[in-house]
């Protein structure tokens, strides 16, 4: 990375121009203090890793810039964490989607069915009226067409049709 203030992405708003300039000078240097890849040699670098660890509160300048750079670094990570998690909702929500419109087309061809039960009724009931032979019914007799609800209709073996008779 050219400069260290571009880990701080959109938060450099939040940062004066000679925060900017201290952070791309020395950056690098406290990060890598605060991270412990370099020991502290003088007593303003260890009064600065106490500063970095909330042992002691800032006094200078350097150190309250810091940490500005901290509360930044840490506001980046919460956004990129809340992008994350809307990203994986919004697969949960397409997924949920999916599910409903599966479920709305078996609702509707259920419907369809039971029309189709409805209106052969009816044309059994005209046939009766008329003294007409009633026709052998295509749904089962058992379960009424729907299978035994589970599919596990002992008669029709769960497809809700008449089984032919030999």
């Amino acid at each position: 990375m050219k400069n260290y203030s571009e880990k701080l992405k959109d938060q450099i708003i939040f940062f004066t121009r000679e925060e900017i300039e201290w952070i791309n000078k020395y950056g690098d240097w406290c990060d890598h203090l605060a991270q412990r890849k370099v020991l502290p040699k003088t007593e303003a670098q260890r009064r600065f890793v106490c500063v970095i660890n909330h042992q002691l509160e800032p006094k200078f300048s350097h150190e309250f810039i810091w940490r500005k750079v901290e509360k930044a670094l840490s506001n980046i990570s919460n956004i990129e964490s809340y992008i994350s998690e809307i990203k994986n909702n919004e697969k949960i929500i397409d997924s949920n989607n999916q599910v409903i419109k599966s479920l709305k087309k078996q609702l509707s061809e259920f419907e369809d069915i039971e029309k189709e039960k409805k209106r052969l009724e009816l044309v059994r009931q005209m046939n009766n009226q008329s003294g007409l032979v009633q026709e052998k019914s295509i749904f089962c007799i058992l379960c009424g067409g729907d299978g035994g609800a589970t599919g596990n209709c002992p008669r029709c073996g769960g497809n809700g049709m008449e089984p032919d008779n030999p």
